[in-house]
Parts: C-alpha cells; structure tokens; sequence
C-alpha cells in the first residue's frame, strides 16, 4: 500500500510538473501565432511598397528623359534660326 501511495505521490508531482511545462509552451505558441500574423501584415506593407516604388522608378525614368529631349528640341530650334538667318544672309548677299 505504502508503494502504491508513493507511486501516486510522484505521478501527481510529474502531472504538476507536465502542467507547467505544456502552459509554458501553450504562451510560447501563442506568441508565435501572433509573431506569424504580424509576419503576414508586414509581408502585404511590403508588397505594397514594391508596387510604389515600381512606379516610383518609372515616373523618374520619364521625367529624367524629359530635360533631355527639351533640350534637344531647344537645340535643333536654335541651330534652325541659325542656319536660317545665314541662308538668309548669303541670299540678301547673292541679291537673290
């Protein structure tokens, strides 16, 4: 009997004991499911800001091309007037 009452004794402590140990990795689960859930949010911000900074990069491509060619319009504009004013020029010279 004393053997019976001695095993019953242990068990119990070894329940108290398992008790513990499952609560502890109970709260570590769940902190690990709110881990993941934040994961998650923080993967669709992401994608988010991919997207934005995507388009981001092609309005600045286009508008880095767009000084460029007003400056080569500028250009061809100013080589136009010049050359117009010599041809100009070698005609009112030539009495044409």
């Amino acid at each position: 009997m004393e053997d019976l009452e001695e095993r019953l004794v242990e068990t119990e402590a070894r329940s108290k004991s398992n008790t513990k140990r499952l609560d502890k990795v109970e709260e570590r689960l769940d902190k690990q499911d709110e881990l993941i859930h934040g994961l998650g949010a923080v993967s669709v911000k992401i994608g988010v800001v991919e997207r934005d900074v995507t388009e981001i990069k092609a309005d600045v491509k286009s508008l880095a091309g767009k000084p460029g060619t007003r400056w080569e319009k500028l250009t061809e504009t100013v080589i136009g007037i010049v050359v117009g004013a010599l041809l100009a020029l070698m005609f009112s010279q030539i009495g044409m």
